[in-house]
């Protein structure tokens, strides 16, 4: 491991989280699986999670990321259901389920690093 590099600007931070990048020095987290990243980056050492409990910040990020999916699709149901009066909104519950189930999960690591950086944004420095 490397001493910990200094500390970025602010929208590199969030930029690197995005692209499932460390924040701290910009190399790419590590995965034991598809939706389950190593704790620490394995380069300078960043904790994933500053404290116990921290991954749940993520998982709301993803349940407002699927919460305004599904109000798009009803929305557009509504508008297709005002227009014509018959349209079947089996097709779009479904499409908007599998997006609200997909998407999420999918996009779980990369929310994991979004908001390892917003953490690091805002802390001290000294509990990192």
């Amino acid at each position: 491991m490397t001493p910990s590099p200094a500390v970025p600007s602010n929208t590199t931070m969030i930029v690197r989280g995005l692209r499932g990048r460390c924040p701290r020095c910009g190399q790419r987290w590590p995965r034991r699986h598809v939706v389950s990243p190593e704790p620490l980056c394995a380069t300078c050492a960043l904790p994933l999670d500053a404290e116990e409990g921290g991954f749940t910040n993520a998982m709301i990020v993803n349940w407002i990321v699927a919460t305004i999916i599904m109000i798009g699709v009803f929305v557009v149901l509504m508008v297709d259901l005002l227009a014509d009066g018959a349209a079947n909104p089996v097709p779009y519950l479904v499409g908007g389920g599998l997006a609200c189930t997909l998407l999420p999960t999918l996009a779980y690591p990369r929310t994991r690093t979004l908001w390892c950086a917003i953490d690091l944004m805002t802390s001290d420095g000294d509990s990192r």
